[in-house]
Formats: structure tokens, C-alpha cells, sequence
């Protein structure tokens, strides 16, 4: 039935006017024989009441049926109906025990009022029913306490008005638990779908970041190559042009040492250049003590700046006594000028050698910048993990060179397996970084690899202090972390676990305890087709975040 029931409704406020109309109608249609049957035991009078019950809800139904005010105003008229026949009906029976009770029908007035959603209105409507129940109780030794019904009649009635009364609250109750229990699964269906859609939110945040860092690392690698480049081609033509056979001839000839002298020179550049190529690296105080005597000894031969030739020679390997050696096989003259020599090729060469070693290191890490990010490559492709391993502890080496030890134990017989490169490289940087920040920056990181019939498993280990027994079930959930407040957003582990298994159908695990924790990524050979697959953006040119997201 829809009367009085506007769409605008709630569900739940469409089925309460319903049932509220609903019963008011059984009830209407089933008074007139409640009064009939007064009516046959000489109780007329009685018996127009529930009667007029009947006539007057069917009157307000047909009469406010086409009215927009037709809920509020039948609503009141049934409450009202609702509370004074009972209290009528009672009284005109001869009290409580006569009346068998039928004062309970008042008490469904407050109820109809909660049915209704009104609090404040039903808590005037209790008020009212138990001063009316207090009144009726001093009433009652005044009424005559006697009808001309039969007292098996007068009994069955009071077994109907508790049963039915009580029937109303209990539907009531029933009627309210079962909302509450749909209203928790509707949270609960809520409280999912929010998880899901910030899972994706996260990883979609992630991407558009990934794909920024992506388009910037591919500029700043093209522009630091070539740069880099010709730097490194530079530094060798340079070398080329001071250490050429001709060059040195000049300098030799500007000396006129004899062929002896020649022979003790040309040894000593031979020894000068395994000098520059491996150098000795002596502790800071045993360094200052041997350029202390060299400098003495130059000053004692008369060589000018001895200061600022000394360090240079202590480089080279020489000392106080091999200094003094050297002297011997050349003319006093001509120690000073030798010595010059010596020091000028070796600080071009250390020069030419810092540059070479800065050039190479920059190309270096341009190569392994588009190894990690797979710059300029599909999304999806054949990848080497051990590549991929080594390009991010590369990126990873200003962290790692301060004081932890990586150990290697890669399988000889892994394949390439299909995948979608750059985002792996970020898994590999979230768990190596989060076992750094574990170890506190000392420490030993175990990587390892293996073949396990056609997955690839990869296998990451610290010596840490592992991960607390009460985060390992949450550790890949959104937010969770077992850092200090303010040191991680909990976000890295779960973007971890949704490029493993949601975009390669992998797994990933971890095991903990008080040596350490170990995480174990397992990849397919062949990545499964993802959905997002043909809208991924953490692929071809996009890069991975050289600073992850901390757990």
C-alpha cells in the first residue's frame, strides 16, 4: 500500500508507514466483531466502542487519503485512537480485572510513536500511558468492578490482549534488530569498498607520481650523458696530449741528466704510474708524520715550496729514506729539478685520473638510472632480475656505502621472466631501504635468487631487529608501519604487495623474528594479463621513485 508514502522516502521509512497503515486497517476491520461480540452479552454500550474504532480509522483513511498531509495527520488520529479506547473500554468493563486488561492497547501509542522515529514524542506518549495507568488504578475501586461477560470470555480476552500486545513489541524489536544488522553490513560493504578505493586512490597517486619522476629522470639522464660523454673523451684526449712520449722528451731534455740519471728517472715514472693506478692509503697521522720528514728533507736539498711538493711524493710512495736514496743516483744539482719532475706527472696523472674515475662513475649511473627505470621500453617486457637487482643498489649506494654489506647469492639459472621492469625495481627499493632504516645503516642485506619450478623467487634478508609479532598480519596493509611516528606513512609495503600480486599474480612474504627479517617475493615467468595493462603508466618512460615510500 502506498498511501501517504512519498518517493522521496527512505526504504526503511516507506516500509514503517506500510506497516503502520497496514495494521491500522486489520485492526479497524477486526473491531466490529471484538464489538459485536460485547454486543451479544448485553454490554451495547462497550461493545460501540470498538465499533467507532473502526469507523473512525476507515473515515480518516478515505477522507485523507488524497491529502499531502495525509501521513502526520492519520499517524496522530491512529495514536490518539491508539491510547483513549483502551482507557475507555477498561473503564466502562469495571476496572483491571473485567476490564481484562485491554489498558495494555494503550501502551501501543508510544510504541506506534518509536515506530514512527520519534524519540522525544514517544517518551510523552510513555508519560501519558503511566498516568493514565496510575489514574485508572485509583479509579478502579469506584467502577463496580463487574460486566455481563462470562469470566472464561473475560480470561480469553486477557490472554489475547498480553499476547497480542507483546506480539506487537516483540515485531517491533524484531523489525529494529534486523535493520541494525542490515545497516552493519551496509558499514561493513562501506568500510570495503572505502579500502578498495583507497588501495586504488594509492596506487593511482603512485602512478602519476612514478610516471613524473619517470619523464624527468629520461631528461636528466639524456642531459647528463651526453655531458658526461664528452667530459670522458675530453679527460683522455687531454691525457693523450701531457703524457705523450714527445711531451715528456721536452721535459726530459730540459733537465741534461746523464743516461744513468735517465735510467733512475724513467724507473721512478714507471713507479709513479702503478702509484697512481693503486694508491696507498695510509692512516691520517701516519700520513702527517711522513710529510712532516719529507718536508724536511726537501728543505734540507733545497727544493723550493717543499710544503707543497711534500704530499704529492708521500703519494707516489716515497719517504724520508727512499728520498734519500733517490738523491744518490742524481747530481746534486739536479735533485731539486728531478723532484719537480716527479711531483708536476704525478698531480697531472692523480688529476687526470680523479676525472677519468668522475666521468666513469657518472656514466655509470646514467646506465643503471635507465636500467631501474627502463626508460624508452615497453611497459611489459623480458627483464633480468639480477640486472635489476644490481641497477637499484646502485641507486641505492649513498645509502649503503655509510656502513652495510651486501652479500650476493644469485642462482646461475634464472631465466628472464615477462614483467613490467620499473615497478619491480621499486619493490626492490622499498624492501632494501626499509632494511637499511631496520639496521639503522649497519648491517649485512642477503639477496638472493632461485628457480622454483615455473616461478622465480627472490629472497631480500637483514640482520635487523626484524618486525614486532603484532604488525607481521598488518604488514602489508594501507598505513600500517612499524616505524617511529612521522618516519614512515605506511604506504610502501602496500604498493609492494599490489605491483607483486595484483599486477605480476605473484606473492610475496615475510618472515621475522629477533635476527632479522626476510622478504620473499615469487614471480611467475609469464605475468598474467592485468587489466590496467593497457593504461599502465609506471612502464615505458616512467621511472621509479629514487626516494620510496617508507613503510
Amino acid at each position: 500500500m502506498d498511501i501517504g508514502v512519498p518517493e522521496d522516502c527512505s526504504q526503511s521509512e516507506k516500509t514503517r508507514r506500510r506497516v503502520f497503515t497496514g495494521c491500522s486497517i486489520f485492526v479497524a476491520a477486526v473491531a466490529p466483531l471484538w464489538g459485536l461480540l460485547y454486543v451479544a452479552y448485553d454490554e451495547t454500550a462497550i461493545g460501540l466502542i470498538p465499533i467507532a474504532y473502526s469507523m473512525i480509522t476507515l473515515f480518516s483513511l478515505l477522507a485523507l487519503s488524497r491529502s499531502v498531509s495525509f501521513w502526520p495527520l492519520f499517524r496522530t488520529s491512529q495514536l490518539l485512537l491508539m491510547f483513549v479506547l483502551p482507557i475507555a473500554l477498561m473503564m466502562g468493563l469495571g476496572g483491571y480485572v473485567p476490564g481484562s486488561a485491554v489498558i495494555l492497547w494503550a501502551a501501543l501509542a508510544p510504541v506506534g510513536a518509536i515506530w514512527g522515529g520519534r524519540g522525544p514524542e514517544a517518551t510523552a506518549w510513555v508519560v501519558s500511558f503511566v498516568a493514565a495507568a496510575v489514574l485508572c488504578g485509583i479509579l478502579d475501586p469506584l467502577l463496580g468492578n463487574s460486566n455481563n461477560l462470562p469470566d472464561w470470555l473475560v480470561t480469553s480476552f486477557f490472554v489475547l490482549n498480553i499476547t497480542f500486545v507483546l506480539g506487537v513489541v516483540v515485531g517491533l524489536l524484531s523489525f529494529y534488530v534486523r535493520e541494525r544488522d542490515e545497516l552493519t553490513g551496509v558499514l561493513l560493504r562501506n568500510r570495503e569498498l572505502e579500502s578498495a578505493y583507497l588501495a586504488q586512490e594509492v596506487s593511482v597517486r603512485q602512478n602519476d607520481k612514478l610516471a613524473t619522476i619517470g619523464r624527468l629522470s629520461a631528461g636528466m639522464a639524456h642531459e647528463l650523458n651526453n655531458p658526461a660523454a664528452a667530459a670522458q673523451r675530453a679527460t683522455q684526449q687531454l691525457a693523450d696530449v701531457l703524457f705523450s712520449e714527445g711531451q715528456f722528451d721536452v721535459e726530459r731534455a730540459g733537465l741534461d741528466l746523464t743516461d744513468g740519471e735517465q735510467a733512475a728517472l724513467d724507473a721512478q715514472i714507471e713507479n709513479l704510474e702503478v702509484r697512481v693506478q693503486q694508491p696507498e692509503f695510509l692512516h691520517p697521522l701516519d700520513r702527517s708524520d711522513r710529510e712532516s720528514a719529507v718536508q724536511e728533507f726537501l728543505e734540507s736539498t733545497g727544493v723550493p715550496d717543499p710544503w707543497d711538493v711534500a704530499p704529492s711524493l708521500v703519494s707516489v710512495g716515497l719517504d724520508a729514506t727512499g728520498l734519500e736514496a733517490l738523491t744518490t743516483q742524481f747530481r746534486p744539482d739536479r735533485v731539486a729539478e728531478v723532484l719537480c719532475v716527479l711531483t708536476r706527472r704525478y698531480q697531472r696523472r692523480s688529476l687526470i685520473a680523479s676525472l677519468n674515475e668522475s666521468t666513469d662513475r657518472i656514466i655509470g649511473l646514467v646506465g643503471a638510472l635507465k636500467t631501474y627505470t627502463y626508460l624508452d621500453m615497453a611497459p611489459r617486457q623480458p627483464i633480468d632480475l639480477h640486472e635489476g637487482l644490481e641497477s637499484t643498489l646502485v641507486m641505492l649506494h649513498h645509502r649503503l656505502k655509510a656502513g652495510i654489506e651486501v652479500k650476493r647469492s644469485f642462482a646461475d639459472d634464472v631465466p628472464e621472466i615477462e614483467a613490467h621492469g620499473s615497478e619491480l625495481n621499486q619493490v626492490w627499493t622499498n624492501i632494501i631501504d626499509n632494511a637499511i632504516d631496520a639496521m639503522e645503516g649497519v648491517g649485512v642485506i642477503t639477496i638472493s635468487t632461485s628457480v622454483d619450478n615455473d616461478c622465480v623467487s627472490v629472497e631480500i634478508a637483514d640482520n635487523g631487529p626484524g618486525v614486532p609479532a603484532d604488525v607481521i598480519d598488518h604488514i602489508f596493509d594501507p598505513f600500517v608501519t612499524s616505524k617511529a611516528q612521522g618516519q614512515g606513512t605506511g604506504l610502501g609495503l602496500n604498493i609492494v604487495h599490489n605491483i607483486v600480486t595484483q599486477k605480476h599474480g605473484g606473492a610475496i612474504t615475510l618472515s621475522s623474528s629477533g635476527s632479522g627479517a626476510t622478504f620473499r617475493v615469487d614471480l611467475p615467468l609469464v605475468m598474467p594479463v592485468s587489466p590496467t595493462d593497457g593504461h599502465d603508466t609506471i612502464g615505458s618512460a616512467t621511472g621509479s621513485d629514487s626516494e620510496p615510500a617508507r613503510m
